[in-house]
C-alpha cells in the first residue's frame, strides 16, 4: 500500500485547517454571539414565572421589579419560542434568539391574553410570525428585529394599547400586522422586503403612526376598513405600487408624511371618505395622489407635490383645497402667476396664492388656491413696538401715540390688542383687532388722557398687549403730565441688526430724538451682553425741543455668537430721564447659516441589507431660504434622500429626511462607504458624512467554510485515493 503520499496529503490537509481554524475563532456570528441555549419556553399564568429558569434575570414581577427572561437561545421547531399567556405581572425578555418554527407554523414569540409585558432587543427570524400579541394591552415591543417570518414579522390581534417602538421587520410576507387592535402606538419602525404591506391596518381604528420608515415593499402603509387613525412623519419610499393605500377608510389624519418613489404616492380607494391629507410630500412618483372608486369628501390642502408624473388623480369627488385665504396644495408644474389676490384673485397685489386654478386629473376636481412656493412649517409670531416711548402733555389734554404690530409668523393670524397700566388714566386702543398676513405690519392709536388734576412730571406706564394664535407680545411707554417744560428722550437705533465673518467692524446709525418741550443735552452710554467694547461717537448730543441728531455705533465681531448692544441717552436736565435702544450683532461664519446632521453617525448591516438614517436641515440663518439636498459617497453605492428640496423660515429645522442606502450583496468583508449629505442654500451650504459597512462577520464566514468544506473534502479524496 502507497501510505506515504496518502501521510503527505493528509498533513498538508492538517496544516491548512489549522491556518483557517483561528480565522472561524476571529469573527463569530454577529447576532447574539454570548447567549445560552434552552428549550422553548411557556408560561400559564402569574405562577410560571419560576426561577431560576426561565426567570434566568430574577424580578418579582412589579412594575418597578419585573421578572427578566433573558439571553436565551431558543429553536422553535417542536413548539412557539416563548409562550406567555394569562397574566398580569410585569415581565421583561430581552436579548433572545428565537428561530426557525417556521416550516411547522410555530412563533418566535406568543403573547396571548397577557398585560405589562416588554419584549426588547431580541431577534425573532424564520419563524411563522415573528412576534404575536392576541388579546393583550398595555405591552411594550422595542428595538427587536423580525425577519424571514413565513407571514408576519409582529401581528397584533384584539389588542390594544400597546406600543411598537424602533422594530425593524424585513423579508417578511408583511411586516406589522394590526388586525381588530385600536389605540396602539407605532413609532420610529422600519419595514422593509416585503409582498403586501409595510405596515398592514385592517378593521384597526384610533392608532398613532408615526416616524416609521417604509421601503421595498408593495405598500409601504395599508389601512383597511380602518378609521380615525394618525398618522404622521412616516416615510414611505421605493414601495410598488403605493406609499400609503387606504380601502374602505374613513376620517383618518395624514399629515407630515413623505412618500417617493411609488407607482403611487397616496392611493384613495373604495369609499374611503373624509380623510384630511395635509402637509405631506409626495414625489417623483408615477401619480402623486390616485382617488378613486367611490371614494369623496376627503380634504387634501398644504402638500408638496413635486415632480410626479401626474402629481394627481381622481375621479371621485374631493375638496382640494382649504378656501381662501388659508390656500391649497404646491405644484412643482403650476404655470400661473400671482399678480393678484382676494378669493376671486380680483385686488391687485400677490398673496403667495395663484390667480388661476390648477386642474385634477381624472374628473372636475380642482385646487382653487394652488401655493405658488412649497408648504413650510406654520410659524406664528408676532412683535408690537410704540412710538414715541414717551409722550406729556398738560393735565386736561389728550395724548396719542402711535402702536405697530407686525405678524411674525408664516401665515395670517388676527390679533387682539388690549391696554393696562399702573396709574389708572384709563388708556383706550383703537382698532382693538387687526388681522394680517405673514410678514405685513398694522397700526393702531393709543389715547391716553391726562387728568386735569395730575401734578408736574406725574407718570402713567401704558402697556399694550397683543395676543394672536398661540402666541402673544407686548410693549410698554409713557404719558406724563407736565405743568412747565419738561425733558424727554427717545432713541432708535438702524439697521437692528447685522451679519458678519469674525473680526469684521459693524457700523449702526443711533438716532436720538428730543421729545420734551426745551432744548436739552444728552450724554450717550453704550453697553453689551458679549463684551466686544462697542464704542459711540459722539458721545454727546445737544437738540431743541422736538429736534433728532445722529451718532455712530461701532463694533468689532469676536469669534462666534451673538452681541446684544444697548444704546441709553440721558438727560443732562434731568437725570432721571432717559431712552434706550437695542441692536444686534452676529458672527457668521463661511457656511454657518444651514447646518447639517445625520443620526446615527454609522451604521453596518449584512450584503443586501437597506440602512436608514435621519438627516436634519437647520437654517441657522435669520432669513427664509430654499435649500437643495444632495448625497454621494465615495464607493458607489447609491444613497438616496427622501427630501431633495426643502424651504425652512430663519432658525427652522426640518427632522423628517430619510438617508437611505443599500449594502451591495457582492461588497466584501470589512468594507464600508463614506456618505455626504449636503445641504444648500443661496450662496452657502454645509456637508456632513456618515459610514455604512459591512462588518464582515457572515461573509467572511462564508468564505472560510467553504475553504473547510473544499479541505474535507481533497482529504476525503485522498483517503479514497491514496497515492
Amino acid at each position: 500500500m502507497r501510505t506515504g503520499g496518502f501521510k503527505g496529503a493528509l498533513l498538508s490537509t492538517l496544516v491548512i485547517a489549522s491556518l483557517i481554524t483561528p480565522l472561524l475563532l476571529l469573527f463569530p456570528s454577529p447576532v447574539h454571539a454570548a447567549l445560552t441555549s434552552h428549550a422553548p419556553i411557556l408560561i400559564i399564568g402569574n405562577a410560571g414565572f419560576t426561577k431560576p429558569d426561565p426567570v434566568n434575570g430574577g424580578g418579582s414581577g412589579t412594575a418597578d421589579d419585573p421578572y427578566i427572561i433573558e439571553n436565551w437561545d431558543i429553536n422553535a421547531s417542536s413548539a412557539n419560542g416563548i409562550d406567555i399567556e394569562n397574566t398580569t405581572a410585569h415581565f421583561i425578555i430581552r436579548n433572545c434568539l428565537v428561530e426557525n418554527g417556521g416550516s411547522l407554523y410555530h412563533d418566535g414569540i406568543k403573547l396571548d391574553n397577557v398585560v405589562n409585558g416588554r419584549v426588547e432587543n431580541c431577534t425573532s427570524g424564520n419563524n411563522y410570525i415573528g412576534i404575536r400579541l392576541s388579546s393583550s394591552s398595555n405591552n411594550t415591543l422595542t428595538n427587536n428585529r423580525c425577519e424571514n417570518n413565513i407571514i408576519y414579522g409582529i401581528r397584533l390581534y384584539l389588542s390594544s394599547n400597546n406600543t411598537l417602538t424602533n422594530n425593524t421587520c424585513s423579508n417578511n410576507w408583511c411586516g406589522i400586522y394590526l388586525y381588530h387592535s385600536p389605540n396602539n402606538t407605532l413609532t420610529n419602525n422600519t419595514c422593509f422586503n416585503t409582498s403586501p404591506n409595510g405596515i398592514y391596518l385592517r378593521y384597526s381604528s384610533n392608532n398613532t403612526l408615526s416616524n416609521n420608515t417604509c421601503s421595498n415593499n408593495s405598500n409601504g402603509i395599508c389601512l383597511e376598513y380602518s378609521n380615525n387613525n394618525t398618522l404622521s412623519n412616516n416615510t414611505c419610499f421605493n414601495n410598488s405600487p403605493n406609499g400609503i393605500y387606504f380601502e374602505y377608510s374613513n376620517n383618518n389624519i395624514l399629515s407630515n408624511n413623505t412618500c417617493s418613489n411609488s407607482y403611487n404616492g397616496i392611493l384613495l380607494y373604495l369609499y374611503s371618505d373624509s380623510n384630511r391629507i395635509k402637509n405631506n410630500t409626495v414625489e417623483s412618483n408615477g401619480y402623486g395622489i390616485y382617488i378613486y372608486h367611490h371614494t369623496s369628501g376627503n380634504r387634501i390642502y398644504y402638500n408638496n407635490f413635486v415632480n410626479n408624473g401626474i402629481q394627481a388623480y381622481d375621479s371621485s369627488s374631493n375638496y382640494w383645497d382649504d378656501g381662501y385665504p388659508s390656500g391649497g396644495n404646491y405644484w412643482s408644474d403650476y404655470a400661473g402667476v400671482d399678480e393678484n389676490h382676494g378669493e376671486n384673485h380680483d385686488i391687485p397685489g400677490s398673496d403667495g396664492i395663484g390667480d388661476t386654478p390648477y386642474y385634477i386629473s381624472g374628473g372636475s376636481n380642482l385646487d382653487r388656491y394652488p401655493l405658488m412656493s412649497p408648504w413650510a412649517p406654520i410659524v406664528r409670531g408676532v412683535e408690537v413696538s410704540i412710538s414715541h416711548v414717551e409722550n406729556s402733555g398738560p393735565p386736561g389734554t389728550i395724548i396719542t401715540f402711535t402702536v405697530t404690530v407686525t405678524n411674525k409668523g408664516n401665515v395670517s393670524d388676527t390679533y387682539s390688542l388690549t391696554t393696562a397700566d399702573n396709574a389708572g388714566w384709563g388708556p383706550t386702543i383703537s382698532p382693538s383687532s387687526l388681522s394680517l398676513a405673514a410678514g405685513a405690519s398694522g397700526t393702531a392709536t393709543l389715547t391716553v388722557t391726562i387728568p386735569s388734576g395730575a401734578e408736574n412730571n406725574a407718570r402713567d406706564n401704558v402697556r399694550v398687549i397683543v395676543t394672536g394664535t398661540g402666541v402673544s407680545a407686548e410693549n410698554s411707554c409713557i404719558a406724563r403730565a407736565y405743568i412747565g417744560p419738561i425733558p424727554g428722550v427717545e432713541v432708535s437705533i438702524s439697521p437692528p441688526s447685522q451679519d458678519g465673518s469674525p473680526g469684521t467692524a459693524l457700523t449702526y446709525t443711533v438716532t436720538v430724538r428730543n421729545t420734551g418741550s426745551v432744548a436739552d443735552n444728552y450724554d450717550l452710554t453704550v453697553g453689551d451682553s458679549s463684551g466686544w467694547s462697542p464704542s459711540l461717537s459722539p458721545s454727546t448730543l445737544s437738540l431743541a425741543a422736538g429736534a433728532s441728531g445722529t451718532a455712530t455705533l461701532t463694533v468689532t465681531l469676536g469669534t462666534s455668537g451673538t452681541d446684544t448692544i444697548t444704546v441709553t441717552a440721558t438727560s443732562q436736565t434731568d437725570s432721571s430721564v432717559s431712552g434706550s435702544a437695542n441692536c444686534t450683532a452676529r458672527v457668521v461664519s463661511v457656511g454657518g447659516s444651514v447646518k447639517v446632521t445625520i443620526d446615527p453617525a454609522s451604521k453596518s448591516g449584512e450584503p443586501g441589507e437597506s440602512l436608514n438614517y435621519s438627516v436634519t436641515v437647520k437654517n441657522e440663518g435669520t432669513n427664509a431660504d430654499n435649500f437643495s439636498l444632495h448625497a454621494t459617497d465615495t464607493k458607489g453605492w447609491s444613497p438616496t434622500l427622501s427630501i431633495t428640496s426643502i424651504p425652512l423660515a430663519g432658525g427652522a429645522s426640518r427632522t423628517d429626511i430619510r438617508l437611505s442606502i443599500k449594502i451591495p450583496d457582492n461588497v466584501a468583508g470589512g468594507d464600508s462607504d463614506t456618505i455626504t449629505v449636503t445641504a444648500r442654500g443661496t450662496g452657502y451650504e454645509n456637508s456632513t458624512t456618515c459610514t455604512a459597512a459591512n462588518p464582515g462577520g457572515v461573509s467572511l464566514l462564508i468564505y472560510v467554510g467553504a475553504a473547510v468544506v473544499v479541505v474535507v473534502i481533497i482529504a476525503a479524496v485522498l483517503i479514497a485515493k491514496p497515492f
